[in-house]
């Protein structure tokens, strides 16, 4: 462990050229079946070029974060996740274990285990699993996860629950509950109510369903 200008340093850490790390941050943190073990045991943290890391971060053993991402004040992120090109993590981001997150996303709020992220989308709500059986061993197989596409949109509030899967270009409004699957090209508000563009007859979203309507993946 090092210890160098306000930061923590566990294990084995790579840092790519011109990051910029703040102050209070511990980096490489073991997960908790290795606490206590010799370092190196732990796997490496990779941190490339062009990295902004705010102050009071703490990034677990085993996490990637890729060229130019921004990690904000008070974000923590999980054993062995995979946060992509050029995404930031906002404010108090709360990323579990082994968690993917796509190119140029902006994430906040709380991401369940094993969530896997599109490239270009925004998550301000929550990602949860379903927790039906709370009485499975804490360390044992995880409940199935969230999948968000690429261009989609989740407001703030909404709650994602589940092994559900979000598609491509799909809008869910503020404060929505989602618990089933949501094919691309939608529009999602309320509890489970999902709109095709086609549907989709608010003047709000109007400009942004037109370009989406375009865009592929």
């Amino acid at each position: 462990m090092v210890e160098e200008k306000g930061k923590i340093i566990f294990g084995k850490v790579e840092f790519g050229s011109n990051c910029k790390i703040g102050n209070f941050n511990c980096i490489g943190v073991p997960k908790e079946q290795n606490l206590g073990i010799k370092d190196k045991n732990i796997k490496k943290v990779i941190i490339k070029d062009n990295v902004i890391i705010c102050n009071h971060v703490i990034i677990y053993e085993g996490t990637y974060i890729g060229k130019n991402c921004l990690i904000d004040d008070k974000v923590r992120i999980g054993y062995n996740s995979y946060i992509s090109a050029r995404t930031r993590i906002t404010h108090g981001g709360y990323i579990c274990d082994r968690v993917k997150i796509g190119n140029n996303c902006v994430i906040a709020g709380f991401i369940c285990d094993a969530v896997e992220i599109g490239n270009n989308t925004t998550v301000m709500g929550t990602l949860l699993h379903e927790y039906t059986n709370p009485l499975v061993d804490w360390w044992g197989v995880d409940e199935e996860s969230p999948k968000i596409g690429s261009n989609t949109i989740i407001g703030y509030d909404a709650k994602i629950i589940g092994g559900i899967t979000i598609g491509d270009n799909v809008y869910v409004a503020s404060g929505t509950i989602v618990t089933k699957n949501v094919p691309s090209k939608s529009v999602v508000i309320g509890n489970n109510k999902v709109y095709s563009f086609k549907q989709w007859k608010g003047k709000k979203l109007q400009s942004w369903i037109n370009k989406m309507k375009i865009i592929k993946k």
